[in-house]
């Protein structure tokens, strides 16, 4: 995820209770105000927290494995910050013998662009950026081919997310191959 506060405001909360194992990063942001809070929380026992670089295949146990692609190594320079940081979320699919589940992050158009000839069909996708009208363009949810797609975003937000036509075009099965979706 990006280093923006919507993806970190509740570090403070699950560090102090020793709840972050193991976080992976893009190392994108090595002052963030976010890491301090992080640092304190990763001080229990067995906690770890390390930058991960793109395209990483990790083993989970039990035979599960998950693949990470950061398309921002990809992509030129962004003049807008916002879309920067965001383009720098790591993409990971986490992958079992049940399926596949894509967690996307922030990322924008441009990024999913960059990663489509990478992505493999998945059970769920949790939609990149809230649902924006910025991502989850037709060529994302064809290639990935979803049964199911969550878009995290609070009720009622000041951006206004998840897009109204992003959200039609998700729900009224962008691929033949996907399906209908549901609000709920």
């Amino acid at each position: 995820s990006p280093a923006h506060l919507d993806h970190h405001g509740g570090f403070p909360w699950l560090a102090g209770r020793g709840w972050i194992g193991r976080l992976c990063e893009n190392g994108s942001d090595p002052r963030g105000s976010w890491r301090r809070s992080l640092a304190r929380g990763s001080s229990h026992p067995g906690s770890v927290v390390f930058p991960l670089c793109a395209d990483t295949l990790l083993g989970w146990g039990n035979g599960a494995t998950i693949r990470v692609l950061a398309a921002e190594r990809r992509l030129p320079a962004d003049p807008n910050y916002n879309a920067g940081e965001n383009n720098r979320s790591l993409v990971a699919t986490l992958r079992t013998g049940r399926g596949a589940i894509c967690f996307a992050g922030d990322v924008e158009a441009d990024a999913e662009r960059a990663l489509l000839g990478q992505l493999e069909p998945v059970l769920v996708v949790k939609v990149p950026h809230h649902g924006s009208g910025t991502s989850s363009e037709a060529a994302w949810i064809d290639a990935l081919a979803p049964r199911v797609a969550i878009i995290s975003c609070g009720e009622g937000n000041r951006f206004g997310h998840p897009d109204r036509a992003r959200w039609a075009a998700i729900s009224s099965g962008a691929s033949a191959s996907s399906g209908p979706m549901r609000k709920g």
